[in-house]
């Protein structure tokens, strides 16, 4: 009887030793599985991300181009009528009102003069007032040099906020900006990213699952032939 309960013991112990082997090792094959998949989907989406992010700022930025380039065209047809006198707010306004890049909230034309004063501004009661932002004030300096910059857009950070700033000059020196900012502009792709990421989580959770239930299986054998 002794002999009997002991061998019952043994193979229970024997039972309990091969399910801890075969759980230990599928967890280990399932964790390198998974990591696999999260490193390789992570750098997936990072270099996408990165190159998508470029091209739409890319292309946001020559579509500024072109509009600036566009509009001081117009600018200067009725500057002309006028024998190069700057106009006033209301023919600015019938020209510019509601001007921008299309789908950008953000985005918004505005003209300022030789000296630095706002000329037109969607904000009517910045009319008048001093030019704030560092680009438009170093366009103004060159003029003011006798050195007339050529159409340009650059991006730089106004009180905090990436912004793109697209300009061209007229003939009488005034200065055509269209102005946007770059989270509205990459606005697409960072809700693309976050839905992106979301679908990486479930993709995760379901592998790591099916990873498990994968493992289990091929570990079953080999810890039997281990225990020959």
């Amino acid at each position: 009887m002794k002999k009997d309960d002991t061998k019952e013991k043994e193979e229970i112990v024997n039972v309990k030793n091969k399910g801890k082997k075969r759980g230990t090792l599928a967890i280990k094959i399932d964790l390198f599985v998974v990591m696999l998949i999260i490193v390789s989907n992570v750098i997936c989406m990072a270099i996408l991300v990165t190159n998508s992010r470029k091209y739409i700022s890319e292309s946001v930025q020559d579509s500024m181009l072109d509009m600036a380039h566009c509009y001081s065209q117009m600018l200067d047809a009725e500057v002309e009528k006028q024998g190069g006198k700057n106009l006033n707010y209301d023919s600015y306004a019938e020209i510019l009102d509601g001007a921008g890049v299309n789908g950008m909230k953000s985005s918004y034309v505005y003209v300022v003069d030789e000296d630095g004063t706002m000329l037109y501004h969607p904000t009517k009661e910045k009319v008048g007032n001093s030019v704030e932002n560092s680009v438009v004030k170093s366009l103004v300096s060159q003029i003011a040099d006798g050195d007339i910059p050529e159409d340009n857009v650059t991006r730089y950070d106004f009180n905090g906020v990436a912004k793109y700033a697209s300009y061209s000059v007229i003939s009488n020196h005034s200065i055509v900006v269209i102005s946007a900012d770059e989270d509205d502009a990459l606005a697409g792709v960072n809700k693309t990213t976050s839905g992106a990421v979301i679908v990486l989580l479930v993709i995760i959770v379901v592998s790591s699952l099916v990873a498990y239930a994968l493992a289990e299986k091929l570990v079953k054998p080999l810890v039997k032939l281990s225990n020959i």
